[in-house]
């Protein structure tokens, strides 16, 4: 953090503020406060007396932040209305006058730098007062030893003086800030006093020696002054850190911004004092001083107590009471006579209370009595005049009555002439553009004398152009400021240095008084503006050509040139090719007018133009130029075709020969030939337009004339693109009979919605109805605060006798559909459409269908595929044109049906595409709608999300894919959403379908019509419980009604409130050919079905096979041999959210193994009956293993069990109960069973 300086650390700087309340009939600060001025206030370098160990210790119970008990002053003081006869001293560099402590024995500022805390004049509790602070400060002991405080009352009444005084303390370290941030101590050791005068109550600070410490040097600040009763206003003592304590200022106000600042590099000598003087005679208030024929009259406001007054007057500067001469008078006026004009003067006033007593000066009040300046030359640098005065016949007009106006200010380097300069500066970024005078005093004039006037002039920013123009006239004020002398409309010099001076030649057009006015008239929120160094002396006998030389009316071979023809009697018009010298040099054209005609010029040239006057007798005047010009070309009408044009022969800046531009819209922006250089199809050049931020566009650029006949093929081809994707323009073209938007009308190409950033080529076939000469016309019709539209590469040639389709196009598809389009070519009377995978050769390959009209619907596609298409064109007597294309496309994904959980951030979405199944609903049909950008921290996860952009009211949606819900089942909705700017209206509706009628009347889940927040993270939130399970879509609608700006929306999660409990431990038992036993570990709860689909299926929104489970597994049949499948269990429960366990994934076998009977005769199962103990034999099944399932009389699996081919094997089903189980062998897709009894 940087501390300031406020003002100049000068005597007359401290008077400023009641100097300017005296002089303006304000009223001087109240004595009230503490009974002290800072007016009177001055600084003294004095002999530090330390106390030692004289006078009496004061007792405190800490010296870090601790209140001493009252203690005696030895006499009585006055102070700020009441007498006092005790204090209290704080340890931390103050007293309180009186018995009653302060509020707070830790009185300080907490901050060492941004001033927060309460400090002794920032506090509000009434406890505050009576305060006198030589350096307050969280202090501590110092380096030096004990911390001391003391007191000491010397001399002899009536003239005693109440010493105390703090030794050995030191600024504390503080931790500070939110980070806790470490303020170290930058005094090691300090001392410091106060004194108290009995009779004349003058109060010092006396400063002793400071010792800095070896801690970094920062500035801290502190509180330094005096306060009298709680509200009123402080006497305070300010200044920055690097400012020197010598330099101080003293302010009657509380502090803002600066307080007294403190560092360990800037230390007050040893006996530095502040002396505070009590005022004992009041001063004389509001005076006024009007001034007649060399006379002045003075009035002002007596003053309680006195009995006459001194009137003290002299130069401007003095100050008394060394100079000047005194009018003492027993009432409220005086005059004062035989002023000098041009002369400026000062005057105070001063109250005598008799005795002896005097009181201070009130003033100055300035004044001066102008006259006419008859004696050149007139030299003005501002510098003879005190700062915040204006010179003595200068007059200011603040014309649109804000709070800047020029003003004379001491900015020191900051002016030409060092100290003084005139300045005006707008007080606020969102101020009122200038409309600011100031005049120099009235000249004495011959009619037909030329008068010089020069000066100096620059800007306080680059970065804040200014605007001024001087004009000269009979009266100072704005409508009698009538000629033009000079005007700068793009101010950005920031120093006079080396700046050159700025010269104007004036000739009266009568003998009188004239004035000379500067102008500021910038534009609003600009910044500063000086003047320095004003000049006026007699001019040549023959001045310039007077106001500014213009040329109009260029051609390919001739010009006008334009001037003002006053004072005569004529004039020379001298031309040449520019850069030519006009001493040696050029074409002279004599003219009594102001206006000559340059013919015989030649085509693509450019000439410099100077105008010089003719005085007959005493010669000619200076030249006036060069003002320059170029001539355009004779633009010939193309007759022999191909016409092409890249642009790049003709520099950039420069139209091609022929070609023009209207500016439909009338802004300052049009169609131009710009070095676009990689932006360019073939660089360096383009033809290009940049959109207005606040304006649509709406200009064109016609080519040539080009002689056309009737009934003729032809094709024009170009190329174009835009600056920026995010940026959407939009174009048209077309060919007209006129190089004007009115008569364009064959429409050739539209399209409003441009985001390519390369260039795409579009070719088009036309035929004209009249033979005759026609334009090409470019429309650039975008909306307001786009980019950039470039074309280039424009051709136009005789088009094939069956010209080709054109602007061949995908309007629609689906995952499976694709409507394609294209324009009409001439003279076709059918279209046939090839279409094929991206790269296929359409005269070997690939599908042809004919088409209806101008388009065609593609059928039977896959999803999620590009393919390529071509257009041929049939004409009459089977004549076929070439094939038009290839243009790609691709099919959309299928939409898919969600199902929660399910969350969307965008991120993984291509930019300006949607993620699969997401839909927008245009409802109002404009050019805005809800797009996936790439909008980095703009978004809630970085780098996509959606946004609509409008310049007109929203009524815009986008919509989720089909979401899979349950009845009963309540499910939350998260999303974030912001505003760009201005509130935004947002709301989510849900509905049994995405046709907008349903979504209008869904149910709305949230809602805000003026969505202020503008910035992530902004989370929100719906709630809905549908009471019939199926598919919903939920849609979030924009809708404010208003021109806004842009709303965002991001990372959007749905999911259930309550779940059903999951199955675990998801297993494949048997798998065949045709069947599959799934097993699992129910949960209790929830009910269960295993569902088997194809691979990537979602079981909650159908495509697959719904099992019921008997207890922990299920058998699914009908299987497919050799294909891949994957299992779910699915639980199910009241109020609750399907829950999923798995997937697991198999593939069938492929079935083959063993006929039938060649496996039963395979397997032989024994003893049966048995009583528990089974003996399996497999020989030569085919496959290394075997798969047993044995099965109850219900149809129950009781044992399964995996066998090796050629072996026996040893069951023991002991456990199973009496009855008759079936035994199923399986190999691949064949099965044999055997019946086995068991008994007991």
């Amino acid at each position: 953090m940087l501390d300031f300086f406020l003002h100049p650390p000068n005597r007359r700087g401290r008077r400023l503020a009641a100097t300017l309340a005296l002089a303006t009939g304000l009223a001087v600060p109240a004595l009230a406060q503490p009974g002290y001025l800072a007016i009177d206030a001055l600084i003294a370098q004095e002999t530090y007396q330390d106390l030692g160990t004289s006078g009496q210790a004061i007792s405190v119970a800490n010296p870090d932040d601790a209140n001493s008990a009252p203690v005696p002053i030895g006499f009585s003081f006055p102070y700020a209305g009441q007498t006092f006869t005790q204090f209290i001293l704080n340890t931390n560099g103050f007293i309180k006058l009186g018995t009653v402590a302060p509020s707070s024995a830790a009185l300080y500022l907490t901050h060492p730098q941004n001033y927060t805390g309460p400090g002794v004049f920032n506090s509000t509790d009434p406890l505050d007062e009576f305060i006198i602070a030589p350096f307050n400060y969280n202090l501590e002991p110092g380096s030096g030893g004990t911390a001391d405080f003391r007191v000491s009352t010397t001399g002899t009444a009536p003239n005693r003086v109440c010493t105390i005084q703090w030794k050995n303390v030191r600024d504390k370290s503080m931790n500070a800030g939110p980070a806790g941030t470490l303020y170290p101590t930058q005094f090691d050791n300090f001392e410091f006093q106060v004194k108290l005068y009995e009779t004349n109550r003058r109060i010092e600070f006396v400063y002793g020696t400071a010792t800095p410490s070896s801690n970094p040097i920062g500035f801290r600040g502190s509180h330094t002054g005096l306060r009298g009763v709680a509200g009123s206003i402080p006497l305070t003592v300010q200044k920055s850190s690097a400012t020197p304590w010598t330099s101080a200022v003293f302010r009657d106000a509380a502090y803002s911004g600066l307080r007294f600042n403190f560092k360990s590099d800037v230390r007050p000598t040893a006996g530095l004092t502040y002396r505070f003087p009590a005022d004992l005679c009041p001063r004389p208030a509001n005076i006024n001083v009007s001034v007649t024929s060399g006379t002045a009259m003075l009035t002002f406001s007596g003053a309680t107590g006195a009995q006459s007054y001194n009137v003290i007057y002299g130069p401007a500067g003095f100050v008394p009471p060394t100079g000047g001469t005194v009018v003492t008078t027993s009432g409220t006026t005086a005059t004062i006579s035989g002023l000098v004009p041009g002369q400026p003067y000062a005057a105070y006033v001063q109250s005598d209370c008799g005795a002896g007593l005097q009181g201070g000066y009130a003033g100055p009040v300035f004044f001066c009595q102008a006259g006419t300046i008859t004696a050149l030359p007139y030299v003005e640098n501002f510098d003879g005049t005190g700062a915040n005065r204006l010179p003595c016949g200068v007059t200011v007009e603040n014309v649109n009555g804000d709070t800047a106006r020029w003003r004379n200010l001491r900015l020191n380097t900051l002016t030409a002439s060092q100290p003084n300069g005139m300045r005006i500066e707008t007080r606020t970024s969102g101020g009122p553009a200038k409309d600011d005078w100031f005049y120099l005093p009235g000249i004495q004039m011959t009619a037909g004398q030329n008068y010089d006037l020069s000066f100096l002039y620059r800007v306080g920013s680059s970065a804040s152009p200014e605007r001024l123009e001087v004009k000269a006239g009979t009266a100072p004020n704005a409508g009698a400021m009538t000629t033009l002398l000079f005007r700068d409309t793009l101010i950005t010099r920031t120093s006079f240095t080396n700046a050159p001076r700025t010269s104007a030649t004036f000739t009266a057009p009568s003998t009188g008084v004239f004035y000379f006015g500067f102008h500021a008239f910038s534009r609003p929120g600009r910044y500063r503006l000086y003047v320095d160094d004003v000049r006026v002396e007699p001019g040549p006998a023959c001045a310039p050509v007077q106001g500014t030389v213009s040329i109009s009316n260029v051609t390919p071979t001739s010009a006008q040139v334009n001037f003002s023809a006053t004072f005569g009697p004529s004039f020379t018009v001298r031309y040449g090719l520019r850069g030519f010298n006009p001493a040696t040099g050029g074409t002279n054209v004599t003219t009594t007018t102001g206006t000559v005609a340059l013919t015989g010029l030649a085509q693509l040239t450019a000439y410099d133009v100077y105008v010089i006057r003719d005085c007959g007798a005493v010669g000619s005047s200076a030249s006036i130029g060069p003002v320059s010009f170029f001539t355009p070309c004779a633009a010939p009408t193309v007759t022999v075709l191909p016409f092409a044009e890249n642009f790049d022969t003709t520099p950039a800046g420069r139209l091609p020969c022929g070609w023009t531009t209207e500016n439909i819209n009338g802004d300052t922006i049009e169609w131009r030939n710009r070095r676009a250089n990689a932006q360019a199809a073939t660089p360096p050049n383009a033809l290009a337009i940049r959109t207005n931020p606040t304006q649509r566009m709406n200009d064109w650029a016609y080519s040539p004339g080009i002689q056309l006949q009737a009934g003729q093929n032809y094709q024009v081809s170009f190329g174009y693109r835009v600056g920026a994707g995010t940026s959407a323009e939009a174009l048209e073209v077309k060919v007209g009979a006129g190089a004007s938007s009115g008569q364009m009308t064959i429409p050739l190409f539209s399209n409003g919605r441009l985001i390519n950033t390369t260039y795409q080529t579009a070719t088009i076939t036309f035929v004209v109805p009249t033979t005759g000469v026609y334009h090409l016309g470019f429309h650039g019709f975008s909306d307001a605060n786009r980019l950039r539209i470039l074309v280039d590469d424009i051709r136009l040639e005789l088009g094939p006798a069956c010209p080709g389709a054109t602007d061949l196009a995908l309007t629609a598809a689906t995952a499976t559909t694709a409507t394609l389009s294209f324009t009409a070519a001439p003279g076709a009377t059918g279209y046939s459409v090839v279409y094929g995978s991206p790269g296929f050769n359409p005269q070997t390959g690939g599908t042809t269908v004919p088409a209806v009209g101008t388009g065609v619907t593609l059928t039977g596609l896959n999803p999620l595929t590009t393919y390529d298409f071509y257009v041929r064109t049939q004409c009459a007597g089977g004549v076929t044109s070439g094939l038009a294309g290839p243009r790609s496309f691709a099919t959309l994904c299928p939409p898919p049906t969600l199902s929660a959980p399910l969350a969307e951030n965008f991120d993984t979405t291509p930019v300006n595409a949607l993620p699969c199944g997401w839909t927008v609903i245009n409802a109002n049909a404009d050019t805005a709608q809800w797009r996936v950008l790439n909008l980095a921290n703009l978004t809630a996860s970085p780098p996509n999300g959606f946004r609509i952009e409008s310049p007109t009211p929203k009524d815009d949606w986008f919509v989720m894919p089909a979401v899979q819900l349950f009845a009963g089942v309540t499910y939350d909705l998260a999303f974030e959403a912001r505003a760009g700017g201005a509130p935004e209206a947002l709301e989510v509706r849900v509905a049994r379908t995405a046709a907008l009628a349903d979504l209008a009347v869904g149910d709305q889940l949230f809602v805000d019509t003026a969505l202020t927040v503008n910035s992530f993270p902004n989370p929100l939130a719906g709630q809905f419980t549908p009471t019939v399970s199926g598919t919903y879509y939920f849609g979030w609608h924009a809708y404010t009604g208003r021109d806004a700006d842009r709303l965002y929306v991001d990372n959007i999660a749905l999911t259930a409130s309550a779940v059903c409990p999951a199955a675990t431990n998801i297993a494949l038992d048997t798998l065949t050919p045709r069947t599959a036993i799934i097993t699992f570990t129910p949960t209790a709860g929830s009910a269960f079905a295993v569902v088997v689909g194809p691979f990537g299926f979602d079981p909650l929104v159908g495509g697959g096979i719904s099992v019921p489970t008997i207890g922990d597994s299920a058998i699914v049949t009908g299987l497919n041999p050799s294909t891949t499948y994957q299992a779910y269990v699915v639980a199910t429960c009241p109020g609750g959210a399907p829950s999923l366990l798995g997937p697991v994934s198999f593939s069938t076998p492929s079935g083959v193994g063993l006929a039938p009977d060649a496996l039963a005769a395979a397997v032989q199962v024994f003893p049966n009956p048995t009583a528990g103990a089974v003996q399996v034999r497999l020989h030569q099944t085919g496959t290394p293993t075997t798969r047993l399932t044995v099965l109850d009389a219900l149809g129950r699996v009781v044992r399964r069990a995996t066998l090796a081919d050629n072996a026996t094997h040893a069951l023991d089903l002991r456990e199973l109960a009496p009855g008759l189980y079936s035994l199923r062998f399986e190999v691949g897709e064949q099965q044999t069973h055997r019946w086995l009894s068991v008994q007991r």
